[in-house]
């Protein structure tokens, strides 16, 4: 599954994302995933995550899922050229401030 049609389909069962910017987001956070393994994410939103309430499933959401499935298959493998932070640490102004900037340049915004 590539990322468009990942999105379309998380739209399509939940509803649009409010915000484009907010799609923005969701698209360059699923970038470190593979097709394969977009394919099992959206299989396991489907069986985890509720569209009783018509919120469309966040980055947190994805996270918290692909997390859940690292945790059961250790063959699962996201890319590690981002750094994973985990429950409890602290990051740094710096980090967070380097993060931001890399994630608007990106996203094609200045500062």
């Amino acid at each position: 599954m590539q990322i468009n049609s990942f999105i379309k389909a998380v739209e399509g069962y939940y509803g649009t994302y409010p915000k484009s910017g907010v799609r923005s987001l969701v698209a360059e956070y699923l970038v470190k995933f593979s097709e394969a393994q977009l394919g099992i994410l959206w299989a396991r939103v489907l069986l985890g995550y509720t569209g009783q309430y018509k919120h469309v499933p966040d980055i947190a959401i994805f996270e918290k899922i692909a997390q859940e499935i690292s945790n059961e298959d250790h063959g699962w493998r996201i890319d590690k050229r981002q750094p994973r932070i985990e429950e409890g640490e602290r990051v740094t102004n710096e980090e967070g401030l380097r993060f931001i900037r890399d994630l608007l340049r990106k996203l094609g915004r200045k500062k």
